[in-house]
């Protein structure tokens, strides 16, 4: 049996875009357990250091939603990240979707370097100028969808990052029509930087 992938989303009081991650971690996880992927979670203020470096080992892939910057990961403590130069070699024989601010500019070189698969993060700032609540009816399905395809056509085994924007981009499609009639730019901001921003590191081995 394939080991879970463990969905990691902390949250701080106060802190609007990370409740945004969270539930885009939470669709993540719904979509892939419906593709039949077994998953396991720490959410919120359950997403600490010590609960990562305690379920990882049990899991074939991080899945990680929140802050982060070009070596971290962040975590539900402010003063502490749950990833970093000093425990990224816990990825070592998995591999990582980082849904986080500027994690793929060195944090995968580094994961890669330590033995990662495969590291899939975002060399810019991710903008979540949006509200899960306020997401509009007629796109909320398609834009699910959209944010969970990256991690779902990983969890397949697809590993080239030309196919997975190619996609996104038609996953995208109507959300960016629809935003365009509307005039809102929130949520065609963040689906462009997915495509756009994504970048993905692997072991030679891998390629």
């Amino acid at each position: 049996m394939t080991a879970p992938l463990l969905v990691f989303a902390p949250t701080r009081p106060g802190e609007d875009g990370l409740e945004s991650s969270r539930w885009m971690a939470e669709c993540n996880r719904d979509r892939l357990n419906a593709e039949g992927f077994s998953t396991i979670e720490a959410l919120g203020g359950d997403a600490l250091p010590a609960a990562l470096e305690e379920r990882l080992p049990e899991a074939s892939a991080l899945l990680y939603f929140g802050h982060g910057d070009e070596e971290h990961l962040g975590s539900a403590d402010a003063e502490k990240p749950s990833m970093g130069p000093g425990n990224v070699h816990l990825l070592s024989d998995r591999w990582a979707h980082a849904v986080a601010c500027r994690a793929g500019v060195r944090l995968a070189d580094l994961a890669v370097e330590k033995g990662a698969i495969l590291f899939a993060g975002y060399d810019a700032a991710i903008i979540l100028d949006w509200s899960p609540t306020n997401i509009p009816a007629e796109i909320a399905g398609a834009f699910r969808i959209f944010i969970s395809e990256t991690s779902v056509l990983l969890a397949r085994g697809v590993r080239e990052i030309g196919e997975i924007q190619r996609r996104l981009e038609a996953v995208a499609e109507r959300i960016v029509l629809w935003c365009q009639d509307d005039g809102s730019q929130g949520l065609e901001i963040t689906a462009q930087q997915l495509i756009q921003r994504l970048v993905v590191r692997r072991a030679v081995a891998a390629t």
